[in-house]
C-alpha cells in the first residue's frame, strides 16, 4: 500500500478509535465508576441517619432526604451517557475535522503533470484514475467525505435543533456552548454554517485541481465573499466588532 494511501486511512480511521474508546469510557468503565459512586454515599447517608435516630433529630426529614436520593440513585443515567458519548464524539470531530477532510479530500486532488496524465498533487509519483486509486477513493475517501464531511455536521445540527430553545440553559451550555457561545441565541446554527465554508473551500482545491487553476481560485474567493456578505448581513456574532 503507497504511503499517502496508508497516512490517508489512518487519519480516516484514527477518530473512529477515539469514538470506540468514548464508547467504551461512558458504556462501561463510567457506569462501574457510577455504582462505586451510589454505593459509597448511600452508606454515608445511612451512617448519618442511624446517627440521627439514636440522638433523635430530625429523624423524619432524613429519613426522607435518604428516600430522595435512593430514587435519583435508581435512575437509569443510560440517557444521560448517551448525551454525554454524543457530545464527547461532537468534541473530537471538532478538534480533528481539518486534519481528517484534507486527508480525505488529497485523495480527489489531481493535477496534470502531462497532458492527459494526472497524478496525486500529496504523491506526485503517484499516477491517478488507476484501478487501486478508484479503489481508495470509492472507499476510503467516500466513507471520509460522507461520515465527516455530512454525516457528522447533520448530527450536529440535528442535536443543535432539538435543543434549539434550551441553548441558553446553564446544563445546555456545559455541553453545547462551544458550538453556540459568541453568537447570537436565534443564530444557534451558524458554527455549521463555518464548519461548510471550510468543506466548502476543501473541495474545490480538491476536486477542480484538474480544472483552470483561474477557475479554481474564482469559486474559492466566490465562497470566501458569499460567507462575508451573509456575515455582514445576518450579524450572528454577540461582538459586533467580529460582524464586519
Amino acid at each position: 500500500v503507497p504511503a499517502i494511501f496508508q497516512e490517508i486511512m489512518l487519519f480516516t480511521a484514527g477518530p473512529l478509535i477515539l469514538f470506540a474508546l468514548a464508547a467504551l469510557f461512558w458504556f462501561c468503565v463510567h457506569p462501574r465508576l457510577y455504582r462505586q459512586h451510589v454505593h459509597r454515599h448511600r452508606q454515608q447517608h445511612e451512617t448519618r441517619v442511624k446517627q440521627l435516630a439514636q440522638h433523635g433529630k430530625h429523624v423524619h426529614d432524613a429519613d426522607a432526604e435518604l428516600k430522595r436520593l435512593k430514587r435519583h440513585w435508581a435512575a437509569d443515567p443510560k440517557g444521560h451517557r448517551v448525551e454525554r458519548f454524543t457530545v464527547t464524539v461532537i468534541i473530537i470531530f471538532f478538534l480533528l475535522q481539518n486534519s481528517v477532510l484534507k486527508k480525505g479530500f488529497a485523495l480527489f486532488a489531481c493535477a496534470e503533470l502531462d497532458p492527459g496524465m494526472y497524478v496525486l498533487v500529496g504523491a506526485m509519483d503517484y499516477t491517478c484514475f488507476s484501478s487501486e486509486h478508484w479503489l481508495y477513493m470509492w472507499t476510503v475517501g467516500v466513507f471520509n467525505l460522507g461520515f465527516y464531511a455530512f454525516g457528522v455536521p447533520l448530527l450536529v445540527l440535528y442535536m443543535l435543533f432539538k435543543r434549539r430553545h434550551r441553548l441558553q440553559d446553564v446544563d445546555m451550555l456545559a455541553k453545547f456552548g462551544f458550538l453556540t457561545m459568541g453568537y447570537e441565541p436565534q443564530y444557534w446554527f451558524y458554527e455549521i454554517v463555518v464548519m461548510a465554508r471550510k468543506i466548502s473551500v476543501l473541495a474545490v482545491v480538491a476536486f477542480l485541481g484538474r480544472v483552470d487553476v483561474q477557475v479554481q481560485t474564482l469559486l474559492g474567493i466566490l465562497i470566501i465573499v458569499a460567507a462575508l456578505v451573509a456575515q455582514t448581513h445576518l450579524s450572528p456574532y454577540e461582538a459586533r466588532t467580529l460582524d464586519h
